[in-house]
C-alpha cells in the first residue's frame, strides 16, 4: 500500500510516473531489501491509470497481503478504467486466502458490465479450493452469460472445485451444448477434474464421445478415464475410441483405459493392436496403459517386446519402463531388455536398465550387461545400470569390483548410485569396505552418506566409527 500511496505523494521524486510498474517493482524490492516500512496511506488514486493498473499488478506478485492492501484492490474493482479492474481481479485471484468480502466483491463483479473484468472475476473466484454456496451460485449462473469467454472462464472456476452440488454438474452439462467449442472443452474439463460423478453424468459423457468436435472428445475420454468406477458400455465407448481420426483423442482414450484398476479381455486387446498405431503419441499411451497392469497375458508381453524395435525412440523407452512394471518376466522379455541396453537413444538405455533393476531375479547375461553399461557414455545409464545391480540381492566378484571401480566415476550421481549398490550387499570383501572408507572423503555431500555402508559384519565394526568421524562438523 505504501507503494500505490508514493505514486501520489506531493512532491516525491523517488518514483518516476512515466516508468510505471518499473518503478513499482524497484520500489517493491528497497522496501523487501531493506526493510522499509512508513505508514501506510490508501493507494490506487493516481490519475494515470496506467500507475493504478501497475500498482494492483505489483500487489499481485503477493500470494499474501494485509488486510489493507485487500480492501484497496477490492476498491479498485470499482475503478473507471477496465484495465485496472482487471488488474485488481487478477491480483486478488493470486492470493492463497481471500477474506469473504474479497469473495462477495468478486461475485458482484461477475456483474460487470466489461466482459472481460467479469471473465477475469470468475478466474479470481476459480484460485480458491473452496468456495461458499453463494459463489458457486454465482459462477452457475455466470455460465449463461452473453459473453463464450466469460462462460468458459466460470466453467473452469467451477472445474477447480473438489466437489460440486449436483446443480452445478448440471449446468457443466448442459454446457456441453453451448454453440462455442471452447466454452463445450472447458465445461468438459471441468467435469474432468470430478473424481465422482453421477450416473446420468457419465451416460452423457459416453455420448460426448461422438461430438463432432475432436476437443470436446477428448475432455470427455479425460473425464470418463478420471471416473473410480465405470459401466461396462462406458468401457466399449472408450475402446471404440481408440479408433477415433484423430490423434490426441485416441491418445486420450488409451490413457482412460490405463486409469482402470482392471479391464476386460477385450479392452487389453484392443490396447495390443494400438500399439502399431501411427501416432507415435498413441503407441505411447497404449504401452504406458498395459504397463499399468499387474498381469498380462503373453499376447500383450510378446506386443511389447516387439514395440522395443519401435522407430520412435520415445515409444521404445515407454515399452522398456511398462515392461519393467512387471516384477517376473519372461526370458525372451528379459533378452529383449539386455538387447536394448545397446539402443543408440541414451534415454532408452536407461529405460532399459531401470527395467531390468526392477526383477527381483537377473540372469549371468543380464548381470553381465549390466556391468558393461557402467562404462556407457551418458551418466544417467551408468547410475541406473549401477542401482539395477544394487536390487539385487547377491552379485558375482566382476559385479562387486566394477561398482568398486565406479565409486571414481566423474559424475557424482554414478558414484552415488555405485555406493548404493554395493551397500546393499550383504556382505563385502576387504577392497570394497576400504573404497567405501575413501568415498566417505568425497567431494559431493550425498556420496558421503554413511547409510551406503549398510551392514556391517564383524570385521567391519571400525566402519561405524568412521562414519561418527566424517560425520563431525570438524571433519
Amino acid at each position: 500500500i505504501w507503494i500505490a500511496s508514493k505514486l501520489t505523494a506531493p512532491g516525491d521524486e523517488g518514483l518516476n510516473l512515466s516508468t510505471g510498474s518499473m518503478e513499482i517493482i524497484s520500489t517493491a524490492r528497497f522496501v523487501q531489501e531493506h526493510k522499509y516500512n512508513p505508514s501506510p496511506k490508501l493507494g490506487f488514486d493516481d490519475e494515470d491509470a496506467g500507475v493504478r493498473s501497475s500498482a494492483a499488478s505489483a500487489l499481485g506478485n503477493q500470494s499474501t497481503l494485509p488486510k489493507l492492501a485487500i480492501q484497496s484492490l477490492i476498491a479498485a474493482l470499482k475503478d473507471e478504467d477496465a484495465f485496472v479492474r482487471r488488474s485488481a481481479a487478477s491480483a486478488l485471484g493470486n492470493q492463497s486466502t481471500c477474506p469473504e468480502s474479497a469473495i462477495q466483491s468478486l461475485n458482484a463483479t461477475l456483474k460487470h458490465e466489461s466482459a472481460d473484468v467479469r471473465s477475469l472475476a470468475a478466474s479470481a473466484l476459480g484460485n480458491r479450493s473452496k468456495l461458499p454456496e453463494s459463489a458457486i451460485q454465482s459462477l452457475i449462473d455466470t455460465i449463461k452469460d452473453e459473453n463464450e469467454y466469460v462462460r468458459s472462464s466460470a466453467a473452469l472456476a467451477l472445474g477447480k472445485q473438489s466437489t460440486l452440488p449436483e446443480l452445478a454438474i448440471q449446468s457443466l452439462f448442459a454446457t456441453l451444448q453451448d454453440e462455442d467449442a471452447y466454452v463445450r472443452s472447458s465445461a468438459a474439463s471441468a467435469l474432468r477434474n470430478q473424481s465422482t460423478l453421477p450416473e446420468s453424468a457419465i451416460q452423457f459423457l459416453i455420448a460426448t464421445l461422438k461430438d463432432k468436435d475432436a476437443y470436446i472428445r477428448r475432455s470427455a475420454a479425460l473425464a470418463l478415464g478420471k471416473q473410480s468406477t465405470l459401466p461396462e458400455l462406458a468401457i466399449q465407448s472408450l475402446i471404440a475410441t481408440l479408433q477415433d481420426e484423430v490423434a490426441f483423442v485416441r491418445r486420450s482414450a488409451a490413457s482412460a483405459l490405463g486409469n482402470r484398476s482392471t479391464l476386460p479381455e477385450s479392452a487389453l486387446q484392443a490396447l495390443i493392436a494400438t500399439l502399431k498405431d501411427e501416432d507415435a503419441d498413441v503407441r505411447i499411451s497404449a504401452a504406458s496403459a498395459l504397463g499399468y497392469r499387474s498381469t498380462l497375458p503373453e499376447s500383450a508381453l510378446q506386443a511389447l517386446i516387439a514395440t522395443l524395435k519401435d522407430e520412435n525412440a520415445d515409444a521404445r523407452s515407454s515399452v522398456a519402463l511398462a515392461l519393467g512394471n512387471k516384477s517376473t518376466l519372461p526370458e525372451s522379455a528379459i533378452q529383449s531388455l539386455i538387447a536394448t541396453l545397446k539402443d543408440e537413444d541414451a534415454d532408452v538405455r536407461d529405460s532399459a536398465a531401470s527395467a531390468l533393476g526392477n526383477q527381483s531375479t537377473l540372469p549371468k547375461s543380464a548381470i553381465q550387461s549390466l556391468i558393461t553399461t557402467l562404462k556407457d557414455e551418458d551418466a544417467a545409464v551408468r547410475s541406473s545400470a549401477a542401482s539395477a545391480l544394487g536390487e539385487q540381492s547377491t552379485l558375482p566378484k566382476s559385479a562387486i569390483q566394477s561398482l568398486i571401480a565406479t565409486l571414481k566415476d566423474e559424475v557424482a550421481d554414478v558414484r552415488d548410485s555405485a555406493a548404493f549398490a554395493l551397500g546393499e550387499q550383504s556382505t563385502l570383501p576387504k577392497s570394497a569396505i576400504q573404497s567405501l572408507i575413501a568415498t566417505l572423503k568425497d567431494e559431493v555431500a550425498p556420496v558421503r552418506r554413511c547409510q551406503h555402508l549398510k551392514q556391517f559384519n564383524k570385521k567391519q565394526k571400525n566402519m561405524q566409527k568412521v562414519c561418527r568421524t566424517y560425520q563431525s562438523p570438524h571433519n
